[in-house]
């Protein structure tokens, strides 16, 4: 059930994605994909590999929910909700908006455990609540460092 569920996720995430009204560009939001992915196969190879803190599920379908949630889900949950952050000029709603992230991306977390994709040892959601708030966060600043790159431009050195 944890594939069909993830499944249904990952194309929900992709369609909205795609059919959404986006306040930044193709390259911010190339960005942002890019950035959440990287963070975030590497987070996955350390917690679940190395400290073996997290394990995942020998199922090939539990498996592949598990590669969906954290390569396609995640990172369009978080680049959706910069768009929308960045459309927020109040820092509360900013806040919000962060909350409103860390609350979906640990609701899936919670359930990659319900439907057994995943297994908790020396570990619990607090830790993912975490992680997900200190991933947002360095999004949010590199995507405010790309914006400050992006408007400073090339400059020559003639």
């Amino acid at each position: 059930m944890g594939f069909e569920v993830f499944f249904f996720a990952s194309w929900l995430a992709v369609s909205y994605f795609l059919l959404m009204k986006k306040r930044l560009s193709f390259q911010e939001n190339a960005f942002v994909l890019m950035l959440c992915l990287i963070v975030n196969i590497q987070y996955t190879w350390i917690v679940f590999e190395e400290f073996e803190r997290i394990q995942s599920s020998q199922d090939p379908f539990q498996y592949i929910a598990f590669l969906m949630n954290r390569s396609v889900i995640f990172p369009l949950v978080i680049t959706i909700l910069m768009n929308a952050a960045f459309s927020m000029k109040s820092l509360n709603k900013r806040i919000l908006i962060l909350a409103l992230s860390v609350a979906v991306l640990t609701a899936l977390s919670a359930l990659s455990l319900l439907f057994e994709i995943i297994s908790f040892s020396h570990w619990n959601l607090l830790y993912d609540a975490i992680y997900f708030t200190l991933l947002n966060i360095a999004v949010y600043f590199g995507l405010r460092g790309f914006h400050s790159l992006e408007k400073k431009g090339v400059r020559s050195t003639w």
